[in-house]
């Protein structure tokens, strides 16, 4: 079975609009201290799109307006091409922003919040992902994915929050289509997966997370906290 009917044959959420144009992802939903956080508009296809994100700004949970980044005018998106607006967790003036809740692109936006966990998933577009795990620098992890979360899988007195199924299976077992699910954190504690997939699917809901090796951990492991986001 080629690997896009296998998708298709595990498929649970599939949002529905064929014609959609447009999609925002954005995360990791629950960042750790000093990781970068995406807020992208992803060109569906099939046309091209002009899109300005000049409009592009960082609130608090108040709407108390937090970072404005440089404006660079209108840019055109080709089908399947993205734009990401990379916040580091600074103010305007640079200064890093304290814990708590934020919203990104307007006051009621979609939300994240810094210092929700020390290891976590961001997306960057529909298909390229930046693992971040500030404390873990330079070891092994090993990331999955799942269709859900809902009860997630018992370890060691915790949970890591991806649901089993064929997804979690294939994630694991495909690394030519799940290019960097499995390697070492650099010297940061970041690292870079992408999603090698057949261009015409759908839109999925995907949960994304990763365990990291850490000696310093509880048994041993570092577990993520779980990133919603869409693959298409």
């Amino acid at each position: 079975m080629s690997l896009r009917a296998s998708l298709a044959a595990f498929l649970v959420v599939v949002l529905p609009s064929a014609a959609q144009q447009t999609a925002i992802t954005w995360g990791p939903e629950q960042a750790p201290v000093g990781c970068p956080v995406y807020y992208s508009v992803v060109n569906a296809g099939p046309a091209s799109i002009t899109f300005d994100p000049c409009g592009f700004a960082v609130y608090d949970a108040a709407g108390g307006l937090v970072f404005v980044p440089p404006c660079t005018g209108p840019v055109v998106l080709q089908d399947g091409e993205f734009h990401a607006q990379r916040w580091n967790q600074v103010d305007s003036a640079g200064q890093p922003v304290p814990a708590g809740l934020y919203h990104l692109d307007n006051p009621g936006g979609p939300t994240v919040v810094v210092g929700g966990a020390n290891a976590a998933v961001a997306p960057i577009g529909a298909r390229d992902f930046e693992l971040c795990a500030p404390g873990s620098p330079g070891r092994p992890y090993l990331m999955a994915a799942s269709f859900s979360n809902t009860t997630g899988i018992p370890f060691c007195g915790g949970t890591i929050p991806l649901d089993p199924g064929p997804l979690l299976r294939l994630s694991l077992r495909s690394p030519a289509a799940f290019q960097g699910f499995l390697g070492v954190l650099d010297p940061t504690g970041k690292a870079a997966a992408h999603l090698a997939l057949p261009s015409n699917l759908r839109f999925y809901s995907v949960v994304f997370a990763f365990i990291v090796l850490d000696p310093a951990a509880p048994c041993g492991v570092e577990v993520s906290a779980p990133t919603h986001t869409l693959v298409f």
